[in-house]
């Protein structure tokens, strides 16, 4: 009888803590598809050889209208 009274009282804990790796086990694959995102070397532009690199200035974004809308 104290074998199943043991049992019972071990199974919250021991759900608690398969929940708790379940969720870590979520996260750590998010990280690592951020670390793969992040990782990247170059965007594909830059990889091509005729590829031109693109700058915003200060002045074009601050110009903007929304007459095309």
């Amino acid at each position: 009888m104290s074998f199943i009274t043991a049992f019972l009282l071990a199974y919250a804990p021991a759900k608690k803590l398969a929940k708790l790796r379940v969720l870590l086990e979520k996260m750590f694959v998010n990280v690592r598809y951020m670390h793969d995102v992040l990782d990247d070397e170059k965007p594909e532009i830059l990889r091509i050889k005729d590829g031109v690199l693109l700058v915003a200035s200060k002045s074009a974004l601050t110009n903007l209208s929304p007459t095309g809308l």
